[in-house]
């Protein structure tokens, strides 16, 4: 019986495996900042409410929207939106690649 390697570990671990730690790492590092960046973006774009007590509504609707958004998609919106406060996945992913 041989001892495992490196390179069997390698090619006997599903791709997709690590894919998905690098993805969740990232999710986990950036989207509470995403999701503070978009409320305060969108609350900051609507009209003015007449009413403080309109405007936490609103604000409290715009929260739920957020909330509701998956990882994915508040991520890259949230890069859009700020292009230095979140980094876009394969740059973080793959900073050799940006250069």
């Amino acid at each position: 019986m041989y001892p495992l390697t490196s390179r069997d570990l390698w090619f006997s671990t599903d791709p997709r495996e690590s894919d998905d730690a690098v993805w969740e790492a990232f999710s986990d590092r950036n989207a509470d900042a995403a999701c503070r960046l978009l409320v305060d973006h969108l609350t900051e774009t609507l009209p003015a409410s007449p009413t403080p007590r309109d405007r936490a509504a609103v604000v409290a609707q715009v929260r739920a929207l957020v909330d509701g958004l998956d990882g994915e998609t508040a991520l890259a919106w949230a890069h859009e939106v700020a292009l230095d406060a979140v980094p876009d996945f394969e740059t973080w992913a793959h900073p050799e690649r940006a250069a």
